[in-house]
């Protein structure tokens, strides 16, 4: 049996993607909810600070936050 950690883990990668996802269920749901657009706009915007974060990376922990 698997323990639970006491804190939460996230991906960079499954971030962005989920984000993605959500953004694409928003936009298939907003001609029968239209107050659904501010939800697509926050899952768009997440998606692409998670890309962005993503790009700065360069496959190494993050440079952008240095420990300076």
């Amino acid at each position: 049996m698997k323990t639970a950690t006491p804190y939460l883990k996230t991906s960079h990668w499954d971030d962005a993607i989920s984000s993605l996802e959500a953004a694409h269920e928003f936009t298939e749901q907003l001609a029968m909810k239209p107050h659904y657009w501010k939800w697509l706009v926050i899952a768009v915007h997440s998606a692409i600070q998670g890309f962005m974060a993503l790009a700065l990376e360069q496959g190494n922990s993050l440079p952008a936050m240095s420990e300076k």
